[in-house]
């Protein structure tokens, strides 16, 4: 996802033809597909898995060698992260939410059974058990919110209300590049929509 934002980018300031940018499309589907069917293989001779893509779509695309134009190896490491970060928090999300609808099921099962309320250490109003379970699930729900929200910020390439600080990637740039790369379009592009 990652190298296709950076690619598409590369292609936007004229870096890579539109040619070149199917080609490599193309090759990181193909990687991809590999990778998902446990087939996509890192050399002794990478570095990473940043180095076996790249030597992956040199050796199937014309275009692969200039993958990384532009692009340091900081700025593949925060992408990967972030990706790794918004799937972590999406998966934390649906475990959330499968603890709050049990809790939702007990209550209803046990929406009638009495059991003495406590504040603190001290006996406080009666209560029944479903109202005890239904509160827990309700909180889950704020819980699954919150990580729906934090998901949302790992997509997000800056914050609306500070337009004036630079991007996140741009910040990870550790030196200069010759092509006119525009951090900011990566970053537009490379968690849009994912």
């Amino acid at each position: 996802v990652a190298s296709l934002a950076h690619a598409t980018m590369l292609a936007a300031i004229d870096v890579l033809t539109r040619g070149d940018l199917e080609e490599l499309r193309g090759g990181l589907l193909a990687a991809l597909e590999q990778a998902e069917a446990g087939t996509f293989a890192i050399e002794r001779a990478d570095e990473d898995g940043h180095t076996a893509l790249e030597r992956f779509l040199t050796r199937h695309t014309a275009a692969g060698a200039r993958i990384h134009t532009g692009r340091s190896r900081n700025d593949q490491v925060m992408a990967a992260l972030r990706l790794y970060g918004r799937d972590a928090l999406a998966a934390l999300q649906g475990l959330v939410l499968d603890l709050a609808d049990s809790l939702f099921a007990f209550a209803a099962e046990h929406e009638r059974r009495s059991m003495p309320g406590r504040t603190h250490t001290q006996i406080a109003m009666p209560s029944t058990l479903g109202l005890w379970a239904a509160a827990f699930a309700e909180c889950n729900g704020v819980n699954a919110d919150a990580a729906a929200a934090a998901t949302g910020s790992t997509s997000a390439s800056r914050r609306e209300t500070d337009s004036a600080s630079p991007p996140p990637k741009a910040r990870f740039m550790m030196s200069s590049t010759s092509p006119p790369v525009s951090p900011q379009a990566r970053c537009e592009t490379e968690f849009a929509g994912v």
